[in-house]
């Protein structure tokens, strides 16, 4: 039985780079896809920052908001009539 490259349900092997690794036997599209690559991770990496930053400065202003003593402070949800009973 002969192995087939193209094999439809063989797993899509994405391309990945690995910090440090040796770029010396790298192509210039390899390298090209590569840096593709590490700037989309970079655009995914700022995101979670973001929101993580967001978070924390919602988290502040409540706790500081409580600690001054004035009432509660209510948080946007979102749309919530998904949860209501019919």
């Amino acid at each position: 039985m002969a192995l087939i490259d193209d094999d439809p349900l063989a797993p899509v092997r994405k391309p990945s780079h690995e910090i440090g690794q040796p770029l010396d036997r790298l192509s210039v599209e390899e390298l090209t896809e590569r840096v593709a690559l590490l700037r989309e991770e970079i655009a995914r990496l700022e995101a979670a920052r973001a929101a993580k930053q967001a978070s924390r400065a919602a988290a502040d202003a409540f706790s500081n908001h409580e600690a001054k003593g004035a009432p509660p402070v209510t948080l946007p949800v979102g749309n919530l009539s998904s949860l209501t009973r019919r």
